[in-house]
Order: C-alpha cells, then structure tokens, then sequence
C-alpha cells in the first residue's frame, strides 16, 4: 500500500469510532431485550450483590464481568440500558487499542497509519448487535482480556508480576463468556509449547516456574469453571465429523473477514489464508522458537480459531446462522491477526513483494467489506422493534397485557419480572404508568 495515502486512517480511524458511537446512543433504548430479562430472575437483581449469581453458568457461559457491569449499573441508576450500550460500546475502543499493541510488539517497523488502514475494518457496522446490546459486553470482555494476557506472557522480560497478571487475565476471560474459555486455553496451549522448547533448549529451571505462575492459576480456575457445569438442553452440540460443522465453521472465519453471505468456496479461500501462517510456522519453528513476538502472534491466532470452532460446535445445528451479527466480533479480529502473521512472513522478502502484498490484501478485503458501511442502516433497525417493545410494556402496566407478553423483546410472559422491575425501580420503569 502507498504509505502517503495511508495517512488518511488517522483521522478516518477516529472519525468511524465516534460516529457510530453516536449513532449507538442515538437509537439506544431503555429496555431490556431477550437474555437482559434473565438478571429478573430471583436470584438475580431481586436477590441483591450475590457471587453465587455472579459465577452461575448462563446458557454454556460465566458471564462474571457482564453481571458485575449489569449490577454496578443498577446500583448508580438503577440500570439504564443506554448507558450500558454506551459503556459497552467504550469498552470496544479497548479492543483496537490492545491489537496496536500487538502490532508493536510484533511488527514495531511497521507504519501505524498502514495498519490502521486494515484496522479499520474491525470498526466495521457488521458487529452491529453486540454494539446494540449491553449484555453482549461479555463478547469485548473475554476478547480484551485474551488480547491484553497473549501480551504479557508473552512479554520480553517474562518477569513474575506480568506473568500472574497475565494469568490473571486469561482467568478473567475464561468467566466473561465461554470462547473466552477456549481462546484462553489455546493461548496456554501455545505459551506451554513456547516453554517446553525454551527448557528444552536451556534445561532452565526458570522456565518451568514461569509456565507454572501462568498456566496452574488457569488450571485451578478451570476447575473452578467446570464444577456444576450442565449442558443447555436447548442447543445441541455438532461435532466435527459432522459436514454442517465444518460449513458453519467455515463460513464464521469468512464472516469475519466481511463475506455476509453463505459460500463455502468463499469461506474456504478466507480460511486457508488465515491458516496458512499456523502451517509455516509449523513446518519453519526452528527459525522462530525462540521468538516470543512469533510465538504471541500464531498463539493469538489458535486462540481466536479456536473460539469460532467452539461456537460451531454450539450452534451450528441451531436455528441461527453462521453469519449471526454477533459472531463477527471475534472473527474479524482474524483480518489485524492475519496481516501481521503474513507480513511476518515476508519481512526478509523484497520491498516490491511486500507493496504488492499489502495492495491486494486491503483491496480484497475492502471489496469483501464493501456491503458493510452504511453504518445507519443495521443500527437503525434496531429501534423499531425495541420502541414496540416499550409500548407493549406500557400496556402491562396499564392493565391491557395481562401477560406481560412482548414478543419484540423476549419469546416468553414478563409480568413477573416486570412486577420485579418496577418493584427494584429499575430505570426503564419510572416513565411506565400503572394502572
């Protein structure tokens, strides 16, 4: 890519981020919407700060972090849904942030404003959802803290207080949502290899007490997380020997690299690009055993595609596609990763090779994202159902739903959790009239 014209991504970057923040306040509404309704439940608000609540398993999830945001928020204000959205979508900009981060630690030559210019689509309206929803905060909490853990064992000095903070970490994202579990373990996975070469080179002492301060607090918390785990009987899971896995698969790393429709040719080309660094960083480790910057960036890789292997697992035989809004998030990180783990791979090559890299990687996934940037669009569709939803609510309240039935906001009955809103004097309910 032509670095003068690059330089345009550092007003562009900052432009995107704040404008769809705006738009995200502008159509944000003060209700709960589907899984939101869950914290109504006895043991949730109604019961008051709970840690029994706060570790239980929701869905095939420990969504910590998510509850502690949810309750934090109705402890200042009594838990207004806009500004969950807004913190949540605050939360986000954390997540560019960290995968700067990651690029200076593993290509520092490279120019920030050509990377923004492939950053950039990470900002893409195609995480719309999760932007939409305050619950779906558990997706930026176990992506962060995978990204901020992979930079701290990983880190050159290896000293002890960044490893056990980057343990930590890992611990914090495996109880914000369950790929935060298998990113997590995939990250282990690659700094134990990373540590078994380094003994086995050395004979070093050290590096057996460096694995052990990373990877036995994540042992024990894995325990931890198991204890009292139960399937959810309302999704059955999909192995790989199973066709329909390795399709929804497929087609979840092509999301991320901006392909919205289903296409397995498609998904297939995007997949073998993201997996070839993996395979030559395999058949070439003896060039780069001993490089931590390599070692973070093809751990950091298993770990997201790890994560989109889990969610095929869990919902490749459920009603929701592979191309659910929801599931971008993690897959679109895959266009930063895969950009760094392929220029890392040409670095010694010509300056002629790695233009002409660059130039075709960003226009392909431009014209891959090109559906993707009517950034009103998919946020304005949101508010139609959800402004529904608040009149449905208002009828309760006034007698005319004895039900509590609101199909736009969640698929069973709500009097009781609404009669538990109005009663914790939830934000949403101090505009509802009662009859």
């Amino acid at each position: 890519m032509n670095r003068q014209w690059t330089k345009v991504f550092y007003l562009l970057f900052p432009f995107l981020y704040l404008f769809q923040g705006a738009v995200v306040l502008h159509y944000a509404v003060d209700i709960p919407f589907m899984d939101e309704w869950e914290a109504l439940r006895p043991a949730g608000l109604p019961a008051g700060f709970s840690w029994s609540w706060l570790i239980a398993q929701h869905n095939e999830h420990r969504i910590f972090l998510t509850k502690l945001q949810t309750w934090l928020l109705y402890w200042v204000d009594g838990w207004d849904l806009r500004w969950h959205q807004g913190m949540n979508y605050l939360l986000f900009a954390l997540i560019p942030i960290a995968l700067i981060k990651v690029k200076a630690r593993v290509l520092p030559k490279l120019s920030l404003h050509e990377y923004l210019a492939v950053l950039v689509f990470v900002l893409s309206p195609l995480l719309h959802q999760n932007h939409m929803w305050g619950f779906q905060s558990q997706f930026h909490f176990a992506l962060l803290f995978i990204l901020l853990s992979s930079l701290l064992i990983f880190s050159e000095s290896q000293s002890l207080s960044k490893l056990a903070l980057g343990s930590f970490c890992i611990l914090l994202s495996m109880f914000s949502f369950s790929n935060g579990l298998v990113a997590g373990v995939g990250l282990l996975g690659g700094y134990s290899l990373y540590k078994l070469s380094e003994f086995w080179q050395r004979r070093s002492r050290q590096s057996l007490v460096q694995w052990g301060i990373v990877v036995v607090p994540c042992i024990a918390g894995l325990v931890m997380w198991f204890h009292g785990f139960h399937r959810d009987p309302n999704f059955a899971w999909t192995y790989p020997n199973h066709w329909i896995f390795w399709r929804f698969f497929l087609n979840l790393i092509s999301l991320g690299f901006g392909a919205n429709s289903e296409n397995v040719g498609v998904a297939s080309a995007f997949a073998l690009f993201a997996f070839f660094p993996l395979v030559w960083a395999v058949t070439n480790f003896r060039k780069i055993r001993n490089s931590k910057a390599q070692w973070l960036i093809f751990s950091l890789q298993v770990a997201i595609i790890g994560s989109l292997a889990t969610i095929a697992l869990g919902r490749a035989a459920s009603l929701m596609g592979s191309k659910a809004s929801r599931y971008a998030e993690f897959a679109v990180t895959l266009v930063p990763l895969s950009y760094l783990a392929w220029r890392g791979i040409l670095e010694n090559k010509s300056a002629l090779l790695v233009q002409r890299f660059s130039t075709v990687f960003f226009v392909v996934i431009a014209f891959s994202f090109m559906d993707d940037w009517n950034i009103l669009r998919p946020y304005r569709s949101h508010e139609p159902p959800m402004r529904r939803g608040v009149a449905c609510v208002q009828d309760y309240f006034e007698g005319r739903n004895a039900q509590g039935f609101c199909p736009d906001l969640y698929p069973l009955p709500l009097a009781e959790r609404l009669d538990r809103a109005k009663e914790l004097g939830l934000s949403f309910t101090r505009s509802q009239k009662t009859n």
